[in-house]
Protein backbone atom coordinates (compact mmCIF):
# COMPACT_ATOMS: atom_id res chain seq x y z
CA UNK A 1 0.00 0.00 0.00
CA UNK A 2 2.82 2.51 0.65
CA UNK A 3 4.90 1.91 -2.44
CA UNK A 4 1.25 2.57 -4.40
CA UNK A 5 1.41 5.61 -2.50
CA UNK A 6 4.90 6.90 -3.36
CA UNK A 7 4.39 5.23 -6.86
CA UNK A 8 4.31 8.67 -8.58
CA UNK A 9 7.45 10.07 -6.67
CA UNK A 10 9.58 6.97 -8.18
CA UNK A 11 8.41 7.32 -11.29
CA UNK A 12 9.68 11.33 -11.08
CA UNK A 13 13.60 9.48 -9.61
CA UNK A 14 13.56 6.54 -11.94
CA UNK A 15 12.72 9.14 -14.94
CA UNK A 16 15.73 11.79 -13.65
CA UNK A 17 18.06 9.21 -13.30
CA UNK A 18 17.20 7.73 -16.80
CA UNK A 19 17.38 11.45 -18.31
CA UNK A 20 21.33 12.40 -16.16
CA UNK A 21 22.15 8.70 -17.52
CA UNK A 22 21.28 9.22 -21.06
CA UNK A 23 22.96 13.43 -20.56
CA UNK A 24 25.80 11.56 -19.47
CA UNK A 25 26.36 9.17 -21.91
CA UNK A 26 25.55 11.87 -24.75
CA UNK A 27 28.13 14.59 -23.40
CA UNK A 28 30.51 11.73 -22.55
CA UNK A 29 30.39 10.02 -25.74
CA UNK A 30 29.35 12.79 -28.19
CA UNK A 31 29.71 16.66 -27.38
CA UNK A 32 33.06 16.08 -25.17
CA UNK A 33 36.25 17.25 -27.40
CA UNK A 34 33.90 18.35 -30.16
CA UNK A 35 33.75 21.12 -31.91
CA UNK A 36 30.72 22.39 -30.64
CA UNK A 37 32.03 21.96 -27.08
CA UNK A 38 35.45 23.61 -27.77
CA UNK A 39 32.92 26.67 -29.46
CA UNK A 40 31.03 26.39 -25.80
CA UNK A 41 34.00 26.67 -23.87
CA UNK A 42 34.96 29.15 -25.81
CA UNK A 43 32.09 31.38 -25.08
CA UNK A 44 31.81 30.85 -21.69
CA UNK A 45 35.74 32.15 -21.50
CA UNK A 46 34.59 35.02 -23.73
CA UNK A 47 31.79 36.09 -21.36
CA UNK A 48 34.05 35.89 -18.41
CA UNK A 49 36.70 37.51 -20.16
CA UNK A 50 33.37 40.33 -20.92
CA UNK A 51 31.68 40.30 -17.67
CA UNK A 52 35.60 40.96 -15.61
CA UNK A 53 36.31 43.99 -17.93
CA UNK A 54 33.04 45.76 -17.57
CA UNK A 55 33.40 45.65 -14.01
CA UNK A 56 37.12 46.79 -14.03
CA UNK A 57 39.13 43.84 -14.52
CA UNK A 58 41.62 44.29 -17.21
CA UNK A 59 41.85 40.55 -18.37
CA UNK A 60 42.62 39.22 -22.04
CA UNK A 61 41.50 35.91 -23.61
CA UNK A 62 44.35 33.74 -25.23
CA UNK A 63 43.55 30.86 -26.90
CA UNK A 64 45.64 27.51 -26.13
CA UNK A 65 45.84 26.97 -30.33
CA UNK A 66 45.37 22.73 -29.25
CA UNK A 67 42.49 21.37 -27.38
CA UNK A 68 40.03 22.87 -25.38
CA UNK A 69 42.14 25.27 -23.20
CA UNK A 70 41.51 28.91 -23.33
CA UNK A 71 43.41 30.79 -20.76
CA UNK A 72 41.68 34.28 -18.90
CA UNK A 73 44.41 36.40 -17.88
CA UNK A 74 45.28 39.52 -15.62
CA UNK A 75 47.08 42.06 -17.90
CA UNK A 76 49.36 43.48 -15.12
CA UNK A 77 49.98 40.23 -13.41
CA UNK A 78 49.96 37.64 -16.71
CA UNK A 79 51.17 34.86 -13.87
CA UNK A 80 47.33 35.21 -12.78
CA UNK A 81 44.71 33.40 -15.07
CA UNK A 82 42.75 30.90 -15.09
CA UNK A 83 42.39 28.04 -17.58
CA UNK A 84 38.53 27.30 -19.26
CA UNK A 85 38.42 23.76 -20.04
CA UNK A 86 36.71 20.38 -20.28
CA UNK A 87 35.98 20.68 -15.92
CA UNK A 88 34.96 24.48 -16.31
CA UNK A 89 31.54 23.10 -18.48
CA UNK A 90 29.26 22.50 -16.04
CA UNK A 91 27.98 19.75 -17.30
CA UNK A 92 26.91 17.76 -13.75
CA UNK A 93 25.06 21.37 -13.23
CA UNK A 94 23.41 21.05 -16.88
CA UNK A 95 22.39 17.54 -16.50
CA UNK A 96 21.31 17.86 -12.58
CA UNK A 97 18.81 20.91 -13.58
CA UNK A 98 17.85 18.97 -17.42
CA UNK A 99 16.83 15.21 -15.68
CA UNK A 100 15.00 16.98 -12.57
CA UNK A 101 13.16 19.77 -14.33
CA UNK A 102 12.23 17.19 -17.43
CA UNK A 103 11.21 14.62 -15.31
CA UNK A 104 8.97 16.92 -12.72
CA UNK A 105 5.20 15.84 -13.86
CA UNK A 106 3.56 19.11 -15.50
CA UNK A 107 2.91 20.12 -18.74
CA UNK A 108 5.35 19.80 -21.50
CA UNK A 109 5.55 23.64 -22.61
CA UNK A 110 6.03 24.41 -19.05
CA UNK A 111 8.44 22.09 -18.31
CA UNK A 112 10.44 23.30 -21.40
CA UNK A 113 10.22 26.80 -20.56
CA UNK A 114 11.75 25.89 -17.08
CA UNK A 115 14.37 23.92 -18.96
CA UNK A 116 15.18 26.76 -21.22
CA UNK A 117 15.28 29.37 -18.40
CA UNK A 118 16.97 27.32 -15.89
CA UNK A 119 20.05 26.72 -18.31
CA UNK A 120 20.28 30.15 -19.18
CA UNK A 121 20.31 31.42 -15.07
CA UNK A 122 22.87 28.28 -14.66
CA UNK A 123 25.23 29.28 -17.36
CA UNK A 124 25.32 32.53 -15.99
CA UNK A 125 26.45 31.28 -12.77
CA UNK A 126 29.08 29.05 -14.29
CA UNK A 127 30.28 31.93 -16.36
CA UNK A 128 30.62 34.10 -12.30
CA UNK A 129 32.50 31.08 -11.26
CA UNK A 130 35.37 31.15 -14.05
CA UNK A 131 35.41 35.05 -13.46
CA UNK A 132 35.10 34.10 -9.91
CA UNK A 133 38.03 32.11 -9.63
CA UNK A 134 40.14 34.50 -11.79
CA UNK A 135 39.27 37.23 -9.19
CA UNK A 136 40.37 34.91 -6.57
CA UNK A 137 43.64 34.34 -8.02
CA UNK A 138 44.38 37.99 -8.15
CA UNK A 139 43.13 39.12 -5.03
CA UNK A 140 43.17 36.20 -2.70
CA UNK A 141 45.52 33.67 -4.10
CA UNK A 142 46.76 31.25 -1.19
CA UNK A 143 43.02 30.70 -1.49
CA UNK A 144 42.49 29.98 -4.78
CA UNK A 145 42.91 25.92 -4.84
CA UNK A 146 40.10 26.47 -1.86
CA UNK A 147 37.63 28.09 -4.04
CA UNK A 148 38.72 26.30 -6.81
CA UNK A 149 38.01 22.72 -5.59
CA UNK A 150 35.30 23.31 -2.71
CA UNK A 151 33.62 26.92 -2.26
CA UNK A 152 32.97 27.31 -6.08
CA UNK A 153 31.78 24.55 -7.42
CA UNK A 154 29.42 23.63 -3.86
CA UNK A 155 28.15 27.03 -4.90
CA UNK A 156 27.65 26.18 -8.00
CA UNK A 157 25.68 22.80 -7.55
CA UNK A 158 23.53 24.78 -5.30
CA UNK A 159 21.93 26.35 -8.43
CA UNK A 160 19.92 23.63 -10.05
CA UNK A 161 18.85 22.29 -6.56
CA UNK A 162 17.36 25.63 -5.56
CA UNK A 163 15.97 26.30 -8.93
CA UNK A 164 14.77 22.85 -8.86
CA UNK A 165 12.90 23.69 -5.75
CA UNK A 166 11.23 26.85 -7.27
CA UNK A 167 10.14 25.17 -10.26
CA UNK A 168 8.54 22.46 -7.99
CA UNK A 169 6.64 25.15 -6.30
CA UNK A 170 5.80 27.04 -9.55
CA UNK A 171 4.68 23.98 -11.42
CA UNK A 172 1.67 23.45 -8.84
CA UNK A 173 2.46 19.55 -9.35
CA UNK A 174 3.77 16.71 -7.42
CA UNK A 175 4.51 13.43 -8.58
CA UNK A 176 2.11 11.34 -6.33
CA UNK A 177 -0.83 13.49 -7.77
CA UNK A 178 -2.86 11.87 -10.15
CA UNK A 179 -3.68 14.91 -12.51
CA UNK A 180 -0.69 17.06 -14.36
CA UNK A 181 -2.85 20.42 -14.00
CA UNK A 182 0.09 23.45 -13.80
CA UNK A 183 0.15 26.84 -13.17
CA UNK A 184 3.04 27.53 -14.85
Amino acid sequence: AKLAMHHGLLKFLTTAVCIFAAFSAVYEYYLLDSDIFIDYLELSAASATWLLNLIGQNVERIASGWGPITKIIWAEDNSRLVVVTSGCDASVVFATLLSTVLAWPSAWPSRFVATMVGLFVMYCCNILRIAGMLLVDIYLPNHFELFHNWILPNLLILGPLLYFIVWTQLSGTHPNQTETASTF
